[in-house]
């Protein structure tokens, strides 16, 4: 970006404990996005965030928005930042129900209340089993608008989970752009906990939409503990 300095409005907004910055798609250019988000979402240096939302006008649909990760790499889907845009967007467009242009498609958000808000999109994805091997054992792939390999443990230390994700990472057979790595227990017959290393950001993060969706269709895929 060089010496140039840009005086520019930002909204942050977090959901479930992930964090984006929204801004209007006419203040930075397409082709100086990837590395103007790689500068504000650093944590260090500066504002902060997990990836950033774009809008702009569509003809087809209340807004678009190009969604882009922390490191700058663009993702066709983000369940929380869909929430989050959803919030931000029906408050000025003063709607309660809206659709938006998405890399991944039409996304329907839908305002129940403030704390409670609803995204849905459809994915052609079929659950696939990859080999198991001593890292990964029962590994499964599986797409729900970005691809996560998912592996089911007993118990979700970080320090292991970490270990596998990256393991799972280095490998290029599940998505030639990368993949979420998403980590679930089995608790009871409805619940689980998850927790996904999400790519784009390399890190842990507090929650992730898809990844939750992701260990759900494992989850009922398997059946509940025995």
């Amino acid at each position: 970006m060089g010496t140039e300095k840009l005086n520019i409005e930002l909204l942050k907004i977090e959901a479930t404990g992930n964090d984006f910055i929204l801004l209007d798609a006419q203040l930075i250019e397409p082709r100086r996005r990837s590395e103007w988000v790689k500068t504000v979402c650093d944590r260090h240096f500066g504002v902060g965030a997990d990836g950033a939302i774009f809008t702009e006008p569509a003809e087809s649909a209340d807004f678009r928005w190009h969604f882009f990760n922390s490191d700058g790499s663009p993702a066709e889907m983000c369940g929380n930042a869909a929430r989050a845009v959803t919030l931000v967007m029906s408050q000025k467009l003063a709607k309660s129900e809206l659709k938006f242009e998405t890399a991944l498609g039409i996304v329907t958000g839908r305002v129940l209340n403030r704390d409670s808000i609803e995204v849905s999109w459809r994915v052609k994805s079929n659950l696939s089993t990859i080999n198991e091997s001593e890292q990964t054992p029962g590994l499964l792939v599986l797409n729900t608008g970005v691809p996560h390999a998912v592996i089911e443990m007993k118990d979700l230390a970080e320090s292991k989970m970490r270990v596998t994700a990256l393991n799972v990472k280095a490998r290029d057979e599940f998505a030639k752009e990368g993949t979420n790595v998403t980590f679930f227990r089995k608790i009871d017959a409805q619940t689980l906990e998850a927790c996904t290393f999400e790519r784009g950001v390399d890190q842990f993060t507090l929650s992730c939409g898809t990844g939750a969706i992701a260990a759900a269709a494992v989850f009922l895929a398997e059946g509940p503990p025995a």
